[in-house]
């Protein structure tokens, strides 16, 4: 018989959350209806050598006979759901072949304050390289996967998905060597003489070779680029707006040959959309001053409008090529016709959406200006849930972390580094690791997005932080 000695046990306890806020709310808070408070707590113990089952149960008395948890558990840490706020006692017993001695009961109370539902698991790599905010995940060949970056010293990097090894870095020439705008856009570019990696970034477009990392083309263009795309599936072009002055600029992508160049009114906000549908290309723009604008894939214009607000985020588009466009304004949400741009709806939000949105399954989730994760219903046309935590985040990554089938909501936040909530409902699943403060307190610096990539042994999210890039292995469900 295997025993515990109750001294020996560490408690090292952060108890939770309401999981149906309905009411006041700790972090992230949780604006989804609920009918009933439930609450869940994380345990964790002294992991005992050559254990890696326990069983443990959890009671509403000390003598353990109403039981309301009792279970066989791997590893030395468990999250317990689905409880009624107030005090609990708990004990633990090693079971790695028969149940040994319980631990002393220790009392715990739901309710308190949050933890997420998702353990985080140990694995993940750092790699030093200087700030990037906008990473690309890349497939060379079946078993390799890259991670590829800019850095603000106009640097870049591919980066093998599982370790953060170094595969090849492409410097600017030396003359050029020198700090510019940290925003970059590092992309994927489809070409049928090889895998190519678009980098854009200040006032310069290159092309480089995935494999190598070799400069096949590079060309500058006046005032700052502001978004970049990829047009076509193979023998793809580069798209690039700029500002100051305001220009849009298409560019071969095997040769970097200016295929044509066209002046706007007014800057662009982030990258433009692209849409193919039976008429042949279009593009969509969203300018700072609220005009959409619908181009053929000449530049020439097609089709404009003015709305009576800014709009804040790209257009993108809802079932493909039948589909509204969905703008973010200062205001909310507004839906256009893509053929001609009128006006479907709009719907007013207290806190509109910024950086870039994804839709889904006529749902569209996106970051808010202050720093919320909000998913919206398109049928109904109203909030789902909105949580606190993104405080830097321009983007909500889509990926199922609990294994219901849904993709749940994942975002940079702050010095949590990522959090992610559960699709139906809003409830915090899991964060990457405890904040140093109040990780509301970082909002208004640079804005993070995060892409996911999977390694040998997990699926990692992989994002930017002050250092360089970082790998953080994501958690399976319980």
């Amino acid at each position: 018989m295997r025993s515990f000695s109750d001294g020996r046990i560490a408690l090292e306890i952060a108890t939770l959350v309401l999981l149906c806020l309905g009411g006041t709310a700790a972090i992230p808070r949780q604006e989804a209806a609920r009918a009933e408070r439930k609450a869940a707590v994380k345990i964790r113990w002294e992991e005992r050598p050559g254990v890696s089952r326990y069983r443990l149960q959890l009671a509403r008395d000390d003598g353990f006979k109403d039981i309301v948890f009792d279970r066989l558990v791997s590893g030395h840490e468990y999250v317990v759901a689905d409880l009624s706020p107030g005090a609990y006692y708990w004990r633990v017993a090693p079971a790695e072949y028969e149940t040994g001695r319980f631990s002393a009961p220790a009392l715990i109370k739901a309710g308190e304050r949050p933890v997420p539902l998702l353990l985080s698991p140990i694995g993940g790599w750092r790699a030093l390289i200087g700030k990037v905010l906008r990473p690309s995940a890349l497939s060379l060949d079946p078993e390799t996967s890259l991670i590829v970056g800019t850095n603000e010293r106009g640097m870049t990097y591919a980066l093998e998905a599982s370790t953060g090894a170094v595969r090849w870095i492409s410097r600017p020439e030396e003359a050029e060597s020198r700090a510019v705008p940290v925003d970059a856009w590092t992309l994927p570019l489809p070409s049928t003489k090889g895998k190519r990696v678009l980098v854009a970034q200040g006032d310069r477009v290159r092309v480089l070779d995935a494999a190598t990392g070799r400069e096949l083309w590079r060309q500058r263009v006046s005032g700052t680029i502001t978004g970049a795309s990829v047009v076509g599936a193979s023998d793809a072009k580069a798209l690039v707006a700029t500002a100051g002055p305001a220009t849009l600029r298409l560019f071969e992508g095997e040769t970097g040959r200016e295929i044509w160049s066209v002046p706007l009114e007014t800057e662009a906000i982030g990258a433009p959309s692209v849409l193919s549908s039976d008429e042949g290309l279009s593009l969509f723009i969203a300018h700072l001053d609220g005009t959409i604008e619908r181009r053929d894939d000449k530049g020439k214009s097609l089709r404009a409008i003015k709305l009576a607000v800014p709009a804040t985020t790209p257009p993108v588009f809802v079932e493909g090529k039948s589909g509204p466009l969905i703008i973010g304004t200062a205001r909310g949400l507004v839906a256009l016709a893509p053929g001609d741009l009128r006006i479907l709806w709009e719907k007013e939000l207290e806190d509109g959406p910024r950086g870039e949105m994804a839709v889904e399954n006529e749902e569209l989730a996106f970051v808010t200006a202050r720093g919320r994760v909000s998913l919206f219903d398109l049928m109904r046309r109203e909030i789902k849930w909105s949580a606190d935590g993104a405080v830097d985040a321009r983007a909500v990554t889509l990926v199922d972390l609990d294994g219901d089938g849904a993709n749940d909501l994942l975002a940079p936040a702050g010095s949590a580094f990522a959090m992610a909530w559960r699709r139906r409902d809003g409830v915090w699943l899991w964060q990457a690791e405890e904040a140093s403060e109040d990780v509301r307190s970082e909002a208004g610096g640079e804005l993070r997005s995060l892409v996911i990539v999977s390694g040998e042994r997990a699926r990692y999210a992989v994002g930017g932080d002050r250092w360089g890039l970082r790998a953080v292995a994501l958690p399976t469900a319980q």
